[in-house]
């Protein structure tokens, strides 16, 4: 299990629904980890912030990700 903070992801590309959130999450941390997209097994988010400064509205999502 590997730990991962500050992956940052537009709101805007996060979505709506908690399986969006999830799916944005998960290509975020594939993309940091230069891993294929079948070699992350699992990803659990393990805390959601907003920085909702003036032109920086971005989720930060502390995460653990399996590979």
């Amino acid at each position: 299990m590997i730990e991962v903070a500050n992956i940052r992801i537009p709101l805007a590309r996060a979505g709506k629904t908690h399986d969006d959130e999830a799916r944005a999450a998960r290509e975020a941390l594939r993309r940091r980890l230069h891993l294929a997209p079948d070699d992350l097994t699992s990803v659990e988010v393990r805390r959601r912030s907003i920085d909702a400064r003036k032109n920086r509205a971005r989720a930060h999502e502390p995460s653990q990700a399996a590979a």
